[in-house]
């Protein structure tokens, strides 16, 4: 297994990572509930985000992947806790515009994305935030032979 730094063609890995850590053991997580759209359509929108100009919590320079054999089995983020939220907001805004979003769009986006808002921890100076974190369900297995 081999750990290394995400880069931008990394993009479509992390949007699933990120997909799927959301969602848990649920069939929908924060990007499926503000967005309402089909996976295909959030997958790729969190995508374009991964590489925006914009850093957040969902940019590629702040994942780790863990591969195994050459293949993408794992991701995880690590960022400064402090500014997340409007970090996240800057770079939705930036993907929004970037694909044409009407502002009424973008504002019932923000809407159905608020309800998070009282459960999110921004931190202080010197506070870090570990995110995102998701195995590929196809790599599980391989993750068990490589630590065998």
């Amino acid at each position: 297994m081999t750990i290394r730094s995400a880069r931008p063609e990394d993009a479509g890995f992390i949007a699933k990572t990120i997909l799927r850590s959301m969602r848990g053991y649920g069939p929908r997580g924060w990007f499926d509930v503000p967005l309402g759209w089909p996976e295909a359509e959030c997958l790729d929108f969190i995508a374009r985000i991964a590489v925006a100009r914009a850093v957040s919590m969902w940019h590629v320079s702040q994942f780790w992947i863990a591969e195994i054999e050459g293949e993408s089995g794992a991701a995880l983020c690590a960022v400064p806790a402090a500014g997340t939220g409007p970090a996240a907001w800057c770079a939705i805004e930036e993907v929004a515009a970037a694909i044409g979003l009407a502002a009424p769009e973008l504002d019932a986006i923000r809407r159905r994305g608020t309800y998070t808002r009282a459960c999110w921890a921004q931190g202080g100076e010197g506070d870090w935030t570990i995110e995102h974190v998701a195995t590929d369900p196809a790599s599980r297995a391989g993750t068990a032979r490589a630590r065998a």
